[in-house]
Order: C-alpha cells, then sequence, then structure tokens
C-alpha cells in the first residue's frame, strides 16, 4: 500500500460500508479504505499486521453478528499495541446506553450515521482530516 492514511470500515452489511466507502472518497482525501464484514476478520488483520503498520483510523458498526462492536472494541483495547488505535463507532443507533457502553470499551467518538450523503462526506472528511493529521497519538513505549 501507498503512504496514504489507511481508514478500516468494519460492518456486516455490505451496502452500508459501500457508502462508506463512496463517502470517503468524496472528501477529496488521500486516505485509502479497507473493508471487513465483521469484527473477527478485523481482528485477524491487525493481528498479523503488526510490522507494516497501524491504520490511521477504524470506523466500527455496533450491531453486527457473531462478534459485536462492543465486543470487537473490547478485544482491541486489551491487545498490545492495537489498544491505542483510534476508533469510532458509527452506528444506526441513537441509545444512549449504546453510547455510553461504546466509550466505556474505549471509543475515540461516537457518530450516529447520517441520512443524506452529504452529511456522511462531512462527517467522513472531518474525521480523516482530525485522525490522520491532526491527532497526537500517545508515542511507543520502548523496550528494553
Amino acid at each position: 500500500m501507498s503512504g496514504a492514511p489507511e481508514v478500516l470500515i468494519v460492518d456486516d452489511d455490505r451496502d452500508d460500508a459501500r457508502f462508506v466507502e463512496l463517502a470517503l472518497q468524496h472528501t477529496g482525501s488521500d486516505c485509502q479504505s479497507r473493508w471487513f464484514g465483521g469484527g473477527r476478520e478485523l481482528l485477524e488483520h491487525l493481528d498479523g499486521q503488526a510490522a507494516n503498520g497501524k491504520p490511521a483510523l477504524i470506523l466500527l458498526d455496533l450491531n453486527m453478528p457473531r462478534l459485536s462492536g462492543l465486543e470487537t472494541l473490547a478485544a482491541l483495547r486489551q491487545r498490545f499495541g492495537l489498544d491505542d488505535l483510534p476508533v469510532v463507532v458509527l452506528s444506526t443507533s441513537e441509545s444512549e446506553r449504546d453510547v455510553i457502553s461504546a466509550y466505556a470499551r474505549g471509543a475515540n467518538a461516537y457518530i450516529v450515521k447520517p441520512l443524506l450523503f452529504k452529511e456522511l462526506v462531512e462527517a467522513i472528511r472531518g474525521l480523516c482530516g482530525f485522525f490522520s493529521r491532526l491527532d497526537q497519538p500517545p508515542p511507543q513505549p520502548t523496550h528494553c
């Protein structure tokens, strides 16, 4: 992959994921996207990618079969080297319980999926700009 920031989209609904990918393309950013149909697929990919760098951002749906978004988020936060990845929950749920649960498990932000494409493009543009260019991640620990 080129040096472009990578955005990982985790959503079991391929049509929803394509909508997000299309919005990402319309942002004008140089971010590249990769889709995963579930949390297990994402975790397997990240576990095998440690030497190849980290993504700039993970966009995570909550309501997925097998491994929910909340379970996926908790698993990410328990993995050394992956625990500081920026994760934004992108869900149709406006439930206060879901929002609280996502932040309790380490979400960096929670966004209710906009219904209008233009609004989705603006949300994705802001996220990519922040996490790929403005956010200052914590320094990586050194091992003696």
